[in-house]
């Protein structure tokens, strides 16, 4: 544990040593472009996680149809009825 200072509230507190570091680093390197300053990768992450849901959406109406079907086209069913 290490001493870090929250100018914020003027206060120190005791927090791991890694997480002072990492904290450093990107205090130190804010103009720096990367993947989390470039505004456009969140775009293309949100439009991906979009189609990514509509695809298992997609998938498992797939699989609740094929499943129904099958269980209709069993003769154990129409036996029951």
């Amino acid at each position: 544990m290490v001493e870090a200072k929250l100018k914020s509230h003027n206060v120190t507190v005791m927090v791991p040593k890694f997480l002072k570091v990492m904290c450093t680093f990107i205090q130190n390197h804010l103009d720096t472009e990367g993947i989390f300053r470039v505004g456009g990768a969140c775009q293309r992450i949100n439009a991906l996680t979009v189609r990514i849901i509509l695809l298992l959406d997609l998938m498992k109406r797939i699989y609740l149809n094929l499943n129904s079907f099958t269980i209709l086209t069993l003769p154990e069913y129409h036996e029951r009825r």
